[in-house]
């Protein structure tokens, strides 16, 4: 069966003459309660698990994904993404990392809720997290945009933590040459402006 999303073929079941490449799986009912369950509430071994088991759906899907159904399991990444827990943290961040690469521009419906979620993890003192956080937005700019990113950054550039602000001022630099591509006016604007603000201090 195919059904047509977004210019791009979603198929279930297989696909005749549709190479395993370009095919766009559905995993939504693969995602079962249980996996959830077990992430949300599990012991530390059970929430590794349905991680291992997301990652081998994605694995088995070729890294190319639909968003349909998925809000529940987002949801909860956006929720443990707070957690006190920092190694469950890690772990939800690295999951994250791997669905964006998955839905690639399909990841966009999120994006809002969840940079709101994910970019304070700039500032953690565990530099571990911190790398990872700056790999998962690598690969957001790489499969989503830069545009779909650097939106939700310029307030975090008035926040009085010094750690926060020098981390988003270091990923600015590095993509700085995408600002004249793919932002508007409007948000370089602000951005420029917090940044004069950032380099006053």
């Amino acid at each position: 069966r195919l059904n047509i999303n977004g210019g791009e073929k979603e198929i279930n079941g297989g696909g005749n003459g549709e190479t395993k490449q370009n095919v766009i799986s559905d995993i939504s009912k693969k995602i079962t309660p249980q996996i959830l369950k077990d992430i949300s509430d599990g012991k530390w071994a059970e929430k590794k698990d349905a991680i291992e088991q997301i990652e081998k759906i994605l694995n088995e899907a070729n890294m190319r994904i639909s968003p349909t159904g998925l809000n529940d399991l987002m949801n909860l990444i956006k929720k443990k993404l707070t957690d006190g827990n920092k190694n469950i943290v890690r772990m939800m961040i690295n999951l994250l990392t791997q669905l964006i690469e998955a839905l690639k521009h399909g990841f966009k419906q999120w994006a809002k809720y969840i940079a709101l979620n994910l970019i304070p993890n700039l500032s953690d003192k565990n530099q571990i997290l911190r790398n990872e956080c700056q790999i998962c937005f690598d690969k957001w700019v790489e499969f989503v945009g830069f545009d779909t990113l650097i939106i939700y950054f310029p307030s975090y550039l008035k926040n009085d933590n010094v750690e926060i602000r020098t981390e988003i001022m270091n990923f600015i630099s590095k993509y700085k040459n995408k600002f004249n591509k793919e932002i508007g006016v409007p948000v370089f604007k602000e951005m420029a402006n917090n940044l004069l603000l950032c380099l006053q201090d």
